[in-house]
């Protein structure tokens, strides 16, 4: 199975580029062919190449000899080996392999090289946009590069898969998820933050993943080292069209040193003259840099991550494991999509601007949110695509607060979270304009009370319709009528409708899906004793009603639909920040208050029937 996923892998470049060029074939062609007992080395490289071109590869005895004509080719083109070292990297690690693996991955990697110097350097086709043709077809043009960045993934991912292929194949799937767990967390870290990002939108879907993979994924952190300041000024007067100083005041400026530093870009502090004004007065500004070339190395990894998922769709067995695997593998594509539209969509400072004063907008429209919330003026003559340019705001932010142990420092954060829970009901359940990056380092409480919020690169968009749904199922839920519910989900998309018109089938899901939200949501405290409640549960099922659940979640499995992913993100952190405050924090409880005045200024008929289930439990009254 590995053999099959790295020549699937590698071999599917081979529609991307024009047979090999003559003067790597005839690089090539000087060394010494010998006969090769396989007979699949030699299909996999008919497949991926010319034979005319490139007999003598498949006629290699040995992987040190695939190996020796990968670095001729390179030599051919370019003359330095050095550039070729995680091409050649990658097929070391099928030394250990069977021959035949090391050579249906050496094949087309020489027909990569023997193409690169043909690779467009003009990068104006790059989609801006999460549009996986057109950024299949950029990458189509320019293999070389897309296989050195691929090519040290694609090896580890296979050291890792055969690592589980052998736990399935000797029972030892359980005994070693965590380290197996840890193993591909450490393989995102060291990828990127395209790969971050996507680990992050996983780490919130108990649906997809075991505990262990979960628990890791959420230890990912969205943190990579500052890139060059020089970089990032030569970034800056070309973003600008002039001089820094021209706009700047130098003195009270500094561009040699960010303040802050994320995986899009960085920050600095900087003052704008009085004189560059539009106010005739000075002002002290956040100037963010957005990291250079960044668009194309995350189109890249997400196509790359994407290929990988979809690998996984169609993964071969008709084992329980298998099944799981290309369930778990749908799943994740809509997942990855949403995380992939939500990050490029961080890439345009502009849309973040734009995003940043509708935001503040429609909150200061709702009754009882004026001179609550406080969001950065932006300097619009000064800011770009790739540059920000916004009021600089002090204050006290989150994640300091939570260093502070004192009473007062308990207090201010209790304050804060109900500032910021209430916020967010405003955002879900009325304006329907959500923040959805609810880190603690993205609020800030400033010397006048107000709750400041930043960072608008990533938001999402909740209908009327679904707004009115959540306010049903919120009502059925603190109610306690847990059956109905199952209809809700339904509504929302979670669940297919099938599954609750069938009544034998809502017979087995009714019951279970009660039990499930009771513990979830009746109870305070964190993840940890919410999944013991629900493993008691799963435990205490009698055989007959554990099988055929089974059999109803392979038929119509449970997933959330793609656009409640930054949602339950948003609230799952705020969770998580409630739970700082208190052990007992019970985020549905927390929420009743506003969802109890949103009832009873909604004369629609939809919210006034969800305000009879919260008074009378579903009855007449």
């Amino acid at each position: 199975r590995a053999s099959k996923m790295a020549f699937a892998t590698t071999t599917s470049l081979r529609n991307l580029v024009n047979p090999a060029s003559k003067k790597c074939a005839i690089s090539l062609r000087k060394s010494t062919a010998r006969p090769h007992k396989a007979g699949r080395a030699r299909l996999a490289c008919t497949a991926a190449l010319n034979p005319s071109d490139v007999t003598c590869l498949y006629n290699c005895a040995t992987p040190q000899e695939a190996l020796s004509l990968v670095r001729q080719a390179g030599s051919a083109l370019h003359g330095d080996v050095s550039e070729l070292v995680s091409l050649i990297e990658s097929v070391r690690a099928f030394e250990s392999q069977p021959e035949n693996v090391a050579l249906s991955v050496a094949a087309p990697l020489a027909l990569i090289l023997a193409n690169a110097a043909s690779e467009p350097d003009n990068d104006d086709d790059l989609p801006r946009e999460y549009d996986i043709p057109a950024i299949t077809a950029f990458w189509k043009k320019r293999p070389l590069a897309a296989a050195k960045r691929s090519s040290g993934l694609i090896a580890k991912l296979l050291v890792w898969a055969t690592q589980l292929l052998l736990d399935v194949q000797t029972g030892n799937l359980d005994k070693n998820m965590e380290a197996r767990a840890k193993q591909i967390k450490d393989i995102i870290t060291t990828q990127g933050p395209a790969f971050v990002k996507v680990g992050q939108a996983i780490a919130i879907r108990p649906d997809l993943l075991p505990p262990p993979y979960l628990k890791e994924l959420q230890s990912l952190l969205d943190q990579v080292a500052p890139f060059s300041s020089d970089e990032a000024q030569i970034l800056l007067k070309e973003e600008l069209g002039r001089p820094l100083s021209d706009i700047f005041e130098m003195e009270t400026s500094d561009f040699t040193k960010p303040v802050a530093s994320a995986s899009i870009g960085q920050v600095y502090k900087a003052t704008i003259k009085a004189s560059a004004s539009s106010t005739g007065k000075s002002m002290t500004v956040a100037v963010k840099c957005q990291r250079p070339n960044i668009l194309k190395t995350v189109t890249l990894d997400l196509i790359t991550i994407r290929g990988v998922v979809e690998f996984f769709c169609n993964f071969p067995g008709s084992s329980d494991f298998a099944f799981s695997c290309r369930q778990n593998a749908k799943g994740l594509l809509p997942v990855l999509d949403v995380a992939a539209t939500g990050f490029l969509q961080e890439l345009d400072y502009m849309q973040e601007a734009a995003n940043g004063a509708r935001f503040e907008k429609e909150m200061n429209a709702v009754k009882g949110m004026q001179g609550v919330i406080k969001v950065p003026s932006v300097v619009l003559e000064y800011s770009s695509r790739h540059v920000l340019v916004q009021e600089w705001v002090e204050g006290v932010k989150l994640t300091e607060l939570e260093k502070d142990l004192s009473e007062a420092g308990s207090t201010l954060r209790k304050s804060v979270v109900r500032k910021l829970l209430n916020s967010y009901m405003v955002q879900f359940l009325e304006t329907g304009f959500l923040h959805a990056d609810p880190h603690p380092g993205n609020f800030m409480v400033i010397p006048d009370g107000r709750l400041c919020i930043m960072d608008y690169g990533m938001m999402t968009e909740i209908s009327a319709d679904q707004r009115v749904a959540f306010v049903e199922y919120l009502a059925h839920l603190s109610s306690g009528q847990y059956d109905k519910t199952l209809d809700d989900l339904v509504a929302l998309g979670f669940v297919p409708a099938e599954l609750s018109a069938d009544p034998a089938k809502r017979a087995i899901v009714g019951p279970i899906l009660a039990e499930t939200l009771q513990a979830l949501y009746s109870t305070g405290g964190g993840l940890d004793v919410k999944t013991e409640i629900l493993q008691q549960q799963a435990q205490s099922r009698v055989g007959d009603i554990s099988d055929k659940l089974e059999e109803l979640s392979k038929e119509y499995p449970i997933s959330l639909p793609p656009y409640f992913v930054l949602i339950l993100r948003a609230f799952g952190t705020l969770e998580g920040l409630g739970l700082s405050t208190s052990s007992d924090f019970a985020i549905v409880d927390e929420c009743f208050p506003y969802i109890a005045r949103r009832l009873l200024s909604d004369d629609s008929p939809r919210m006034r029937g969800a305000l009879r289930t919260f008074i009378y439990g579903g009855g007449d009254g």
